[in-house]
């Protein structure tokens, strides 16, 4: 059986710490934590949605939309490959060779700490 199994099955029990007798903080293991952070996470995003819930739907076209007016397309404009091509070549190879080699595959544990998958 591998150890990520037998963790699993073995979580400890939360640990309180006291200070001065009193409870001050809370040790968990490491994937309780996580789990309860991305219950928050969720139970911030529903009440948010409850809120919007509540409050009577505008639609417009796009055309009345801000962002048609921002994202006309203008023939004259470089396209934005070689916008981005351009300020690539910029950096150094030493920055490029920093990257982590599985960067496109774990693009959420590098920006947001998920786990690797």
């Amino acid at each position: 059986m591998s150890s990520k199994s037998t963790r699993a099955k073995t979580r400890s029990a939360p640990e309180i710490v006291l200070r001065n007798g009193q409870p001050a903080a809370v040790i968990l293991d490491i994937e309780h934590y996580r789990e309860l952070a991305e219950r928050a996470k969720d139970a911030e995003d529903l009440k948010m949605l409850e809120g919007m819930g509540r409050k009577p739907l505008r639609f417009r076209t796009l055309d009345e939309s801000p962002a048609a007016e921002e994202t006309a397309y203008d023939p004259n404009e470089r396209p934005i490959e070689e916008v981005l091509a351009e300020l690539a070549a910029e950096v150094p190879a030493e920055e490029w060779n920093r990257l982590p080699v599985d960067l496109s595959d774990q693009l959420d544990h590098y920006l947001y700490g998920h786990p690797k998958q």
